[in-house]
């Protein structure tokens, strides 16, 4: 009878530890893929994609300065706010391409990413450069930004909290 018990025990335990448990830390692997999963979403103009990883409380700061100006811009942005602008940028794209008959082509590549972690791993502090160009004929935009994010863990989901950008945009 007690080996029942025990043997029962046993395969109760086995099965407990069979379900994937919760990530209790952030590995730089993770945050690889949420940084490369935002970007294809960026690239194929998919906005759901795009916020997906952002937290409902995200606050994002945009610092913009153009090649034709020395002052900056400082821009802030709720989830929705950012969510809505996108939207818009993506809609003027689309008219412009559809009313001039031009293809616009967009490429963005994400370098130098460094990843610091924090509060025991559930907390991680992402710096990068994003190289992006919008180019259509006779019209080429280059922008070069510095971002720092920081993400945690909520609820076993790995999400952004901040992000902060430097941008500079040439004609």
């Amino acid at each position: 009878m007690r080996r029942a018990a025990f043997t029962l025990l046993v395969c109760f335990l086995c099965c407990l530890t069979a379900y994937p448990q919760t990530p209790s830390t952030i590995t730089e692997q993770q945050v690889i893929d949420i940084l490369n999963s935002m970007d294809r979403a960026a690239r194929r103009k998919n906005i759901a994609g795009m916020i997906a990883p952002l937290a409902d409380d995200v606050k994002i700061r945009v610092t913009l300065t153009t090649s034709r100006s020395d002052q900056s811009k400082i821009l802030s942005f709720t989830k929705e706010e950012y969510a809505y602008q996108a939207k818009m940028a993506f809609k003027v794209l689309y008219r412009t391409e559809t009313f001039l008959n031009l293809r616009f082509k967009y490429a963005l590549e994400r370098k130098n990413v460094r990843v610091k972690f924090y509060d025991e791993g559930k907390t991680a502090l992402v710096t990068s450069e994003l190289y992006e160009r919008f180019s259509a004929p006779k019209v080429v935009v280059h922008a070069v930004s510095s971002e720092s994010s920081y993400l945690i863990l909520r609820d076993g989901k790995l999400l952004f909290t901040s992000i902060e950008t430097s941008t500079r945009v040439d004609f």
